[in-house]
């Protein structure tokens, strides 16, 4: 814990973390990952823990937060360089969750809130369509492995599959799965 308190570069992001705790939306993130992983600290230590050890983290509020002082910081503390995360005018709803950020590449017109997005996730454009990104509703769990690719919409209170493709619409309430979309049950 010394360590975290004397480094000189921890104390770099300290203005980030009044950031964080100044915006609602955002501090309530920060404290979901927190509860997600049961950091054993509080306060600005439990920042510098979180930020520390979880670079999924660091890239969703380098999104999120796209300022000048967000980029210097950038620089001191690398992005998870196997996460890439864009989505058109930072519109992510509340409580985005990136478990184990690997070798995933999310690019989306939007995501809503409460979403979960697991590892080597591929969410963007078909090649010949350079501006044909997926809007992600709300309450959205896309598990390991999955793609969504084109102009179209994933609905509320879904769930993708490991692995699946999705290249169609995908209605509201839905578990989906395999290259088809085939849907397992309404729920």
């Amino acid at each position: 814990m010394l360590y975290y308190i004397l480094s000189v570069k921890y104390l770099l992001a300290f203005p980030l973390y009044f950031k964080i705790i100044k915006d609602k939306f955002v501090r309530d993130e920060f404290f979901m990952y927190l509860r997600n992983d049961k950091c054993p600290l509080n306060g600005w230590l439990s920042f510098v823990w979180l930020f520390r050890n979880y670079p999924e983290y660091r890239n969703v509020l380098y999104c999120r937060f796209s300022d000048i002082y967000t980029k210097i910081i950038s620089v001191v503390y690398k992005k998870y360089n196997t996460l890439y995360l864009q989505v058109d005018n930072n519109s992510i709803g509340a409580n985005l969750m990136v478990w184990h950020g690997f070798s995933s590449i999310i690019n989306a017109r939007s995501i809503g809130s409460n979403c979960s997005i697991w590892q080597q996730v591929t969410i963007g454009n078909k090649l010949d369509q350079t501006e044909s990104k997926p809007r992600i509703g709300d309450n959205v769990k896309i598990c390991a492995g999955s793609i969504i690719v084109g102009d179209i919409s994933v609905g509320n209170n879904v769930i993708i599959g490991a692995g699946t493709v999705v290249v169609k619409d995908v209605p509201d309430n839905t578990t989906v799965v395999g290259m088809g979309n085939r849907v397992l049950n309404n729920h």
